[in-house]
């Protein structure tokens, strides 16, 4: 195969000729693998780039610009009025910001777009970061979590506005290394209840990385060492991938941006969002204050007349530790940036369209393997040995004309994932900050914990105990039952009906079995009625023994009247009480899987769970005497008056008691244990009951109508 002479001099003129030092060593594939690697790269625009960057190779080289000025002189801190806190706001301005965001969704106006192109390597994994899993109780993956705060999201607009119609796309850039896993990933998953349609992968461009002359690496004889161009790469990837077409058809007008490897972020934050639309911002970002002047995180700070991204590696020691001067101890440079912005449409299609090309390269000295100047690769270079470019997604802050910040409370909003081990931003920190964010959020609600459960969070994640020790407390709630602390508020909650579909979390949402509470048959107030209404005919007991009763007519109705009174004072005082200590989703648990296989009321007793359990054991005891003393005699009853010929051998007594009754008595009640299914068969039981009242209310209604001469009742309230 001979070489293009286009193809030479393009190389020649880009001084990059050295990428065909082994040609003649390769074969006719590797020939053709090296030539599409030659020309998928814009060989001028990489030499453009080196010349931009090659002055921060000298190492000699000062923090000065052309001007003399240090980016110390130069940083000013963000105007006040163009940031918010959620601190300094008050609830009720929350709220209407809220309502906003929510309101955006709610029209299909909002997106978001997660910057995932980014392996697990420094985990210790080999697949993308977002499918890592970070020792929940529930297993899930960030990009699990995430789906499913997006669908709560979805339910909370439709809720909010009486609208179906909510829907947020999910656009994921991933990287050449990380697109099929992430695509097979949601496929295994079903897409975590999202529509496939909605989930949009895009895949970013690559880069050669350079040698300090500005020479491409080979990663091979025939292949061009390569990496991803950074997140700020997001803004040629959706342009050249047809993203913002994308965008535009599905007429979105707000963009969230973030990264994935805070297990905290609120995708989509309607609060953000609600801000943003109120300052009228076209790009916006989301911070967290610094926890300390050193913090290895950058700073969002204002550069001459436009705002920028100021890494902590830049400022000084004297700078990074500046106060403000409001004696609130805040550090004058405190916004420090988490990847987490807002930008409406028009301003990222500008950006897309008119600024890309002009956003600088940043680099970053590696560790590369490459081909050594021997010809033999170098699979683990000792030293640094090339540099790789990239630009940042924030980059484009310089290109904004109505930009705003926004400080949001770390512990609620920012826990990376970066680390395989030690003491940050590692899993452990992750599952940490996660779980007490839940205990804040039920503690808030009105939750009783045990006692000193942050702390035991804290030591259990600190001395590894949840690998280990099954008996650690875990708390943790399903992104499906509350985006950011709401619906849990117990009593609200539970007092309304809220019947659900089966395989069912919440309304409308499906949940998996595996580790969440789902609805296991669909629920009605029918199927209410049949399991509980045999709990309350204890009231029969009075008529049941009338025969027995020294003046029925005077005792039945007082009897029954009073039990009926204080039977329902019991039992619905228990039900609010219930309903106001314990969350939904555990009512609902059937048969306790969530705690373990108990009884709720007994996780609740005071001072011991064997308070419920003796009770239920007695109280079950009981009223199979109670039937087995009552339900005999009225079929003795019923057997003496002869209205059933076949029921006449039950009419017998022996020394005063139904025997003959009383077994079959017992026999009705061994098919019902037999039958294994208590929901079954309270529902078969409650049609019984309510047939038998149904038909005598019947029966004295068409005495009384008919004024029959032998109908003479004796009892004031004879029928309801």
């Amino acid at each position: 195969m001979d070489i293009d002479q286009s193809i030479t001099l393009r190389l020649k003129n880009s001084n990059q000729s050295h990428l065909l030092s082994y040609w003649d060593q390769l074969d006719h594939e590797q020939r053709s693998i090296l030539l599409r690697d030659i020309n998928s790269i814009d060989l001028e625009r990489i030499t453009e780039a080196f010349d931009e960057i090659k002055d921060q190779l000298i190492e000699t080289s000062t923090d000065k610009n052309e001007h003399g000025e240090t980016i110390d002189q130069l940083m000013e801190p963000i105007p006040e009025h163009l940031t918010g806190s959620v601190d300094k706001t008050s609830k009720e301005q929350l709220e209407t910001y809220r309502r906003e965001g929510l309101k955006a969704i709610a029209e299909g106006s909002v997106c978001v777009l997660l910057l995932a192109g980014g392996q697990g390597t420094r985990l210790g994994v080999d697949y993308p970061k977002g499918m890592y899993d970070v020792g929940l109780p529930s297993k899930k993956s960030l990009y699990h979590i995430q789906a499913e705060r997006i669908r709560r999201l979805e339910q909370l607009a439709n809720e909010e506005f009486n609208t179906k119609k909510a829907t947020i796309p999910w656009f994921i850039m991933t990287s050449e290394h990380t697109r099929q896993s992430t695509e097979d990933y949601f496929m295994e998953h079903d897409y975590f209840g999202l529509k496939p349609q909605n989930i949009i992968l895009f895949e970013q461009h690559t880069l050669p990385a350079l040698d300090f002359q500005g020479k491409i690496l080979l990663d091979d004889k025939h292949k061009l060492t390569k990496a991803a161009d950074g997140n700020g790469g997001l803004y040629r990837a959706l342009k050249t991938r047809g993203m913002l077409s994308e965008m535009e058809k599905r007429d979105i007008k707000y963009v969230h941006v973030y990264c994935v490897d805070n297990i905290l972020v609120r995708v989509a934050d309607p609060v953000f969002i609600g801000f943003c639309l109120d300052k009228k911002a076209e790009c916006a970002a989301k911070v967290v204050k610094k926890t300390f002047p050193d913090e290895a995180v950058g700073v969002i700070c204002k550069v001459r007349d436009h705002f920028q991204v100021v890494e902590y590696s830049e400022i000084s020691e004297k700078t990074a530790q500046k106060t403000k001067s409001d004696d609130s101890g805040d550090l004058l440079f405190n916004a420090g940036n988490i990847c987490n912005h807002f930008f409406t449409f028009d301003f990222l299609r500008d950006v897309c369209q008119n600024h890309e090309n002009k956003l600088c390269f940043h680099i970053a000295k590696k560790k590369i393997p490459s081909i050594g100047t021997d010809g033999k690769r170098i699979n683990k270079p000792t030293e640094i040995n090339g540099i790789k470019l990239e630009k940042f997604v924030f980059d484009v802050f310089s290109c904004a004309k109505n930009f705003f910040v926004w400080e949001a409370r770390r512990d609620d909003e920012f826990s990376p994932l970066k680390n395989g081990s030690g003491t940050k931003d590692t899993a452990v920190t992750c599952r940490r900050d996660l779980m007490l964010q839940h205990v804040r959020w039920l503690q808030a609600a009105g939750a009783i914990l045990p006692p000193n459960t942050s702390k035991q969070i804290i030591l259990a994640d600190k001395f590894h105990d949840n690998d280990s020790n099954s008996n650690g407390i875990f708390v943790e709630i399903s992104p499906l039952i509350s985006y950011a602390g709401e619906n849990l508020e117990f009593t609200k909650e539970n007092l309304f009906s809220h019947y659900r579909r089966e395989g069912e979390v919440e309304r409308d949402i499906k949940g998996d079995s595996t580790f969440e509470v789902v609805a296991q048959e669909i629920t009605t107030f029918l199927i209410l009625v049949g399991i509980y209404f045999p709990s309350v005919t204890g009231i029969m007991a009075g008529s049941n023994r009338s025969g027995d009763l020294r003046d029925p007519s005077r005792s039945i109705p007082r009897g029954t009247i009073a039990a009926i009174l204080t039977t329902s004072a019991i039992y619905l005082s228990n039900v609010i009480f219930l309903a106001s200590c314990t969350h939904g989703s555990l009512l609902r648990d059937k048969f306790g899987d969530s705690i373990n296989k108990q009884l709720v009321v007994a996780v609740l007793a005071w001072p011991s769970k064997w308070v419920i359990m003796v009770g239920a054991f007695c109280s079950t005891v009981g009223a199979g005497l109670q039937t087995l003393t009552g339900a005999p005699r009225l079929l003795q009853a019923v057997a003496k008056d002869d209205l059933i010929p076949i029921l006449r051998p039950l009419a017998k007594s022996y020394r005063g008691e139904p025997v003959p009754a009383l077994f079959l008595t017992l026999f009705i009640c061994e098919c019902g244990i037999l039958i294994a299914d208590v929901d079954k068969l309270t529902a078969l039981l409650s049609m019984f009951f309510l047939l038998c009242y149904g038909f005598v209310n019947l029966a004295c209604a068409l005495q009384t109508i008919l004024k029959a001469p032998s109908w003479r009742p004796r009892f004031r309230f004879y029928h309801w």
